[in-house]
Formats: C-alpha cells, structure tokens, sequence
C-alpha cells in the first residue's frame, strides 16, 4: 500500500508500504496526478518500509510517469525529503547522478521530526509559510 496525505498542504506525506500492488502503484501515480494539477507549490515528505519494492510493471509504469512529468515536477515540486537510516539509500541518493536527474532537491534526514523540520525551512525560504 501507498499512503497519500495532503492534509498538511503544501506539505505531502508519502509513505510505500512493504510489496505494494501494480494497482497500488497506479492509484499512487493518478494522487501524483492530481497534485500537479493543483499547479501549487509543494514538497514531499516519503517513508518507505524495510520491503517496499515495485513489481516490475509498475516500476515500468512509473518510470514512463516520471519522464512524462519532469517539467511538471521540476516548476512545482521544491524537493523531496527521504526519510531513511539507509547508508545504501543515503549514499544514492546523494550520488552525483541522482541530483542530475532528478528535477527537485532531494534531501535525506534521519527521522521524521527532522524530515518536517526542514520542510519548514524549505517552505520559509520559498515564502510559503
């Protein structure tokens, strides 16, 4: 399963679940949709379980998404904060070609208290809040 919460607007709270479905993938990128379509500012707080990994079909389709919407992504999205202890995830994700092809910041922290604390920053800098 794939949670989705845009209470916190501009703040969106992702979290992947252990083995999430194809169907799960798809409801996940039709949420992605819709939030582009705010045509808003936002930033993306992720978590992921131990065992989140997308079957093969769905990792096609949301690669297929992803390139589609990168000018999206890159004019509203300010960045996406990974929440990992991860050395593996950390070091990808602070990897030279991860900053290169991603169209937003990526940012790791440790923790969800630091995750939302440097969301705020980010949202301050931006004039957000």
């Amino acid at each position: 399963m794939i949670k989705c919460d845009i209470s916190k607007w501009p703040i969106v709270k992702m979290h992947f679940g252990s083995s999430p479905t194809y169907k799960d993938a798809i409801n996940w990128l039709k949420t992605c949709n819709e939030i582009l379509r705010k045509k808003q500012k936002f930033l993306v707080i992720s978590s992921f379980s131990e065992n989140y990994q997308f079957e093969h079909k769905a990792r096609i389709k949301q690669a297929k998404w992803f390139k589609e919407s990168k000018p999206e992504l890159a004019k509203w999205c300010l960045g996406m904060i990974r929440i990992t202890q991860d050395p593996i995830m950390i070091k990808k994700i602070n990897a030279p070609a991860m900053t290169k092809g991603m169209p937003f910041r990526c940012i790791v922290t440790n923790n969800s208290s630091a995750a939302w604390e440097k969301a705020r920053q980010i949202l301050m800098q931006d004039n957000l809040i």
